[in-house]
């Protein structure tokens, strides 16, 4: 532990200072024992020069001053030299302080050798033999530590080669996920008002597993090299690759002579030439989440969290899009995950209900269906609308207990109306997520057979959206359900714009007509040709029309001169409980009855 600690404290630079000050103190004490006073005086200019080769950062003052220093040994050392012993017990520092400014360098032997010229002039009545030892012994010492620094150096290098390489994108050459993290380390150790100048982009290439699916990963390999050449050619900040397709640049606006903004937007310019793969060209866009050190974002985690929300947000609008971190990202971001972790403790603890909207025959005022609808009772967020809580479900697959649960819930309804005297066909909202990971058509049947009800009283909604996903499941699954005696119903249709072709092939029974085509049927000549256009497509197709959204007395009446008879939607009714279904079927027969 206490190794640990010095280790991190003293480190090997701190050490080198250290040998060569101890050097520099030791050779200066020898030459203070000079007889001459007036070369005692030249001897001193050895320390300042010594220290000024060491800590002086220009190469040109390091160089001259080495130089002088070793020569002020060597030509004191000829033309007045000290005794013998002194200098072999001292003088075999300087070549390794020569060798601690210069490692790896020949120059310590040359100095070592200069250095022994006084040993050859002045020294008469000392014996050949103890020259000769004293010289290889400098010789040899100096030798081995020039040849293991030249070694320590080589390796230093291979090291940081390494290094640089452990660091570098194999692929693009860009940095890499790992310099990317100690860039992200790097900002955190930083003051807050120093990290304020630095904004992240996460940049992500639009539909990129298309290129990769269709031509392969090869061809999805020479895009993302293409597109790298380019992020580089920008040169406004640290440009990473830090995933697949994913990059991140690290700009210091303070420096950088252009701003995030600009930045995004060369990119999208650049991303979207042309990229010529091979034999083919692809066209490909990007999006790019930004973010900063704003009120609220403390490290460096809070801000990719905060680029990545903003990059999310950017795919949500259409992709092809820059977007800035808002707080709102984040609050909503927040929610999701609240709410992804309560669905499961909001099924255990009955917090979810059914509504149900009537489906009316507009020619007679009379309800031949309804549609049941979830809802959730947060006890602390109080009524959380479906379009909050369902793509989470879906994402987190939640929506496969939850769905199960409408389910029965729905059947359990329908069978208690039953017990009353009410045979209501009701259609349950399925997820494709239910289609593709559940076994919907055992759900089905076995809910069916545990509740006895007749097939035709249950009904499957499915919107165009999520099958058009993976239209082969949904073909398969679908029919064995058709097959039982349950009517299948596509809902929002038209607005996902998909293939008719891939359309006829679902089993399905009713079609149904999106809101937003219906609320301008009554008013756009437009709108009212597409809704013609659905219903006679549909009856072509053999199958029922329901109008979903009518909200107005115009809008009624079109739908009936197009030939849609059936519709739900407010100026019928609201959602309903149980109870009120069935008063309002009661009324509704009542009603009816009177006017027979």
């Amino acid at each position: 532990m206490l190794g640990e600690r010095l280790g991190r404290m003293v480190s090997w630079n701190t050490v080198l200072t250290f040998v060569y000050v101890i050097g520099i103190v030791v050779v200066f004490f020898t030459l203070t024992e000079h007889p001459d006073h007036v070369w005692r005086l030249i001897y001193f200019s050895f320390v300042p020069v010594m220290l000024l080769a060491r800590f002086n950062s220009s190469p040109v003052v390091k160089n001259i001053s080495a130089f002088t220093a070793i020569s002020i040994l060597v030509i004191g050392g000829v033309l007045s030299p000290l005794h013998v012993e002194v200098i072999e017990e001292s003088f075999i520092f300087v070549p390794l302080m020569v060798l601690i400014l210069y490692p790896g360098k020949v120059w310590a032997m040359v100095a070592a050798v200069f250095l022994l010229f006084p040993y050859f002039f002045g020294f008469e009545n000392v014996p050949v033999e103890d020259l000769i030892e004293d010289c290889i012994e400098i010789l040899l010492i100096t030798g081995f530590a020039s040849v293991m620094t030249m070694f320590q150096q080589r390796s230093h290098k291979l090291m940081l080669g390494y290094r640089e390489e452990s660091r570098t994108d194999y692929l693009t050459n860009l940095e890499n996920r790992l310099a990317y993290s100690n860039a992200l380390k790097w900002l955190d150790s930083l003051s807050v008002g120093e990290r304020k100048k630095y904004i992240l982009l996460l940049i992500d290439l639009d539909d990129f597993k298309r290129v990769n699916d269709f031509l392969g990963h090869h061809y999805g390999d020479i895009l993302l090299k293409q597109f790298a050449q380019r992020l580089e050619s920008i040169d406004s900040g640290r440009t990473y690759r830090i995933g697949g397709d994913e990059f991140a640049i690290l700009i210091d606006e303070s420096e950088s002579m252009v701003g995030s903004r600009r930045v995004a937007e060369l990119i999208q310019v650049k991303s979207l030439n042309p990229y010529r793969l091979l034999n083919r060209t692809v066209n490909i866009s990007a999006s790019i989440g930004i973010a900063s050190f704003n009120e609220g974002t403390e490290s460096s985690e809070d801000l990719v969290r905060n680029a990545d929300l903003a990059l999310y947000q950017a795919k949500v609008m259409g992709k092809n899009n820059y977007i800035f971190f808002e707080q709102a990202m984040l609050d909503s971001r927040q929610l999701e995950d609240r709410i992804a972790s309560d669905i499961g403790q909001g099924i255990a603890d009955d917090q979810f209900f059914l509504v149900y909207q009537p489906k009316v025959d507009m020619r007679t005022g009379q309800m031949v269906g309804a549609e049941a609808l979830l809802r959730w009772r947060h006890p602390e967020l109080g009524l959380v609308t479906p379009d909050k809580f369902i793509p989470v479900a879906e994402s987190t697959r939640q929506i496969l207990p939850l769905g199960k649960w409408v389910l029965e819930h729905a059947c359990m309804q329908i069978s208690s109306w039953k017990d009353a005297g009410v045979y209501l066909p009701v259609s349950v909202n399925v997820s494709a997520v239910q289609l593709e990971h559940d076994d919907m058509l055992g759900n089905v049947r076995g809910i069916l057979s545990d509740y006895e009800i007749e097939p035709e009283l249950l009904g499957i909604e499915i919107t165009e959206t999520s099958i058009m996903d993976n239209v082969e499941i949904a073909v398969s699954v679908l029919e064995k359900i058709r097959d039982v005696g349950v009517a299948i119903s596509v809902d929002d249709f038209g607005v996902a714009y998909s293939s008719l072709n891939q359309l006829v092939r679902l089993p399905l029974n009713i079609l149904k007509i999106d809101k937003s085509f219906v609320d301008s049927c009554h008013s756009s000549q437009r709108d009212r040709k597409l809704v013609s256009a659905i219903i006679q497509l549909g009856r072509n197709l053999n199958m029922d029309i329901v109008a979903e959204g009518v909200e107005l007395e115009s809008q009624k009446e079109v739908l009936l001169e197009e030939g849609c008879f059936v519709a739900q939607g407010f100026y019928f009714h609201r959602p309903l409980d149980g109870d009120g279904i069935k008063k309002l079927a009661f009324k509704s027969a009542s009603v009816q009855g009177k006017k027979n």
